[in-house]
């Protein structure tokens, strides 16, 4: 058993007030397993960062065996990003992602085995947006991907509980994968070399939207909540957008929650309450240029032979298909209308994308990011006013190589072909010109 040095008094407020590390206090919860004291603060994503470290370093200190990480927030807040960026500064823990512990298996046949007076508005709103967006994908993978994705219900827990209990025994366990293309688990990642361990950290991190949900609470040493980021820009944008048709403030901001985000106000946001450390991340993607993209695009016929003189011998050649919904906000003329809304489908996932474009002739320079959303947000940005302004199929012919990326679009509906050039540093993409 680890020694215990927490010394009287480790939470007042004298001590928590000084270095960060100081801040980071540790008490017993039951006979020999202690947690961090809850600081009352919400912390900026790079403070809560340095606290999370010092948070797991010790309770690997004072706790034996397997230390258990939970990270949650709602989509876009950032906390996989999060879990990347400690994963970067100790490379030694591991991470498990909830996502592949999705369990479409309740779903027969488009029905679904459990609480169907739960899921009947869900299904119901599911095939309202389908009708609009019927070329997109069959009703019935539509319905499964919007239920499977945003559900708590349908987390394979029992998988996961099983997968925890292996790691606090010393076992390696075998995680599942899951596909959002056909709604349904693919394999277990239980190769040798892809099994997950006990690290030697002994810190293992369960990320997810859920990973502070009740089911799992009891098994956690340490609970961390991270929301703003994208999530919280998307109500902001929603925000104004919604103000130009001339409501109330407080009808939009109820109307938000009602229909953007019920979801996260049901399911999500209790359970973030109960974090022992609450990030907030207000980061904003185009405060500036951080990751800027430079585009050269243009309308010529390009052969891939043409394509490949210019790449090295090592380039990679991938092929993808997308559809891009592009919606117009409420009160917009579409004439004139320079910021819709795109919600992209690719392989049975929907991301929300937010770019602008700034033109520098002959290049396009395109700060972008973009982040995963359910399909239900589409519903809820429709009964907010949005309209499908129209949707595209791209087929993309994708060749890069470590310096440069080459791509060319066929989009259906127009009938026209795009050959773009795609570079992070714009002398770079000069010189492969």
């Amino acid at each position: 058993m680890a020694q215990d040095t927490t010394s009287p008094g480790a939470d007042s407020p004298r001590r928590r007030s000084g270095l960060l590390r100081d801040q980071v206090q540790a008490v017993k919860k039951d006979s020999d397993r202690y947690e961090i004291v809850p600081i009352g603060e919400t912390l900026s994503f790079e403070k809560g960062f340095f606290i999370v470290i010092r948070a797991c370093q010790l309770l690997a200190q004072k706790n034996d065996g397997l230390i258990l990480v939970g990270v949650a927030g709602p989509s876009g807040a950032g906390k996989t990003v999060f879990t990347e960026k400690l994963l970067n500064f100790m490379p030694s823990i591991a991470v498990i992602t909830m996502d592949n512990y999705n369990d479409s298996s309740r779903i027969i046949d488009g029905n679904f085995d459990g609480d169907l007076c739960f899921y009947a508005k869900m299904v119901a709103n599911a095939h309202v947006i389908s009708n609009m967006v019927k070329g997109l994908k069959e009703d019935k993978l539509f319905v499964e991907f919007l239920i499977v994705k945003m559900n708590p219900r349908l987390t394979d827990y029992n998988t996961l509980l099983d997968n925890i209990h292996g790691l606090k025994a010393g076992k390696p366990v075998q995680v599942p994968i899951y596909d959002f293309k056909t709604s349904s688990r693919i394999g277990y990642r239980y190769a040798s070399n892809r099994t997950v361990e006990v690290p030697r950290s002994r810190i293992v991190i369960i990320e997810g939207i859920y990973a502070l949900s009740e089911r799992l609470r009891p098994l956690l040493d340490l609970r961390v909540s991270v929301t703003g980021g994208v999530h919280f820009d998307l109500v902001k944008r929603v925000l104004r957008d919604i103000q130009r048709a001339g409501q109330e403030p407080e009808e939009i901001i109820h109307q938000i929650s009602e229909t953007v985000y019920p979801m996260y106000k049901a399911f999500i946001e209790p359970d973030l309450q109960t974090a022992h450390i609450k990030i907030i991340n207000k980061f904003n993607p185009f405060s500036g240029f951080q990751n800027p993209t430079y585009i050269l695009k243009s309308t010529r016929s390009v052969t891939v032979e043409q394509i490949k003189t210019i790449l090295s011998e090592e380039y990679k050649e991938t092929k993808e298909e997308t559809y891009d919904i592009y919606l117009l906000p409420p009160g917009e003329d579409p004439e004139a209308c320079q910021s819709y809304l795109r919600m992209r489908n690719r392989d049975g996932k929907y991301n929300l994308m937010f770019e602008e474009w700034v033109t520098d002739s002959p290049f396009i320079i395109s700060p972008r990011i973009t982040f995963e959303v359910s399909v239900r947000l589409l519903g809820g940005l429709m009964a907010l006013g949005y309209t499908i302004a129209t949707i595209l199929k791209r087929s993309s012919h994708i060749f890069c190589d470590d310096r440069v990326s080459i791509k060319t679009d066929w989009l259906e509906q127009l009938n026209r072909h795009y050959v773009q050039v795609l570079h992070a540093v714009l002398l770079l993409l000069h010189s492969v010109l």
